[in-house]
């Protein structure tokens, strides 16, 4: 699992995020024999730049029916308490 990748804004555009996944993605169908790759990303109040293009230039696609839920720990576990 490819918890994040990501490059300070001063080092973009030198190919270092491609070389990263690369390297990630090569490994993990070396040792794990992997055939596809999920990834997520998402849009935050603090967010400056996602790269979307970028995902789908090396071939992500967007999936339309994925539902992404979140949710404060303590306060999910209060309603389940009742």
């Amino acid at each position: 699992m490819i918890e994040e990748i990501s490059v300070d804004e001063n080092h973009r555009k030198q190919g270092i995020a491609k070389s990263l996944m690369f390297a990630q993605i090569s490994k993990a169908k070396e040792k794990y024999k992997i055939t596809n790759i999920m990834g997520e990303t998402y849009l935050n109040k603090n967010a400056k730049w996602i790269p979307f293009d970028w995902y789908k230039n090396i071939g992500f696609s967007k999936i339309d029916d994925l539902f992404l839920m979140d949710g404060e720990t303590d306060t999910i576990l209060s309603k389940l308490k009742k």
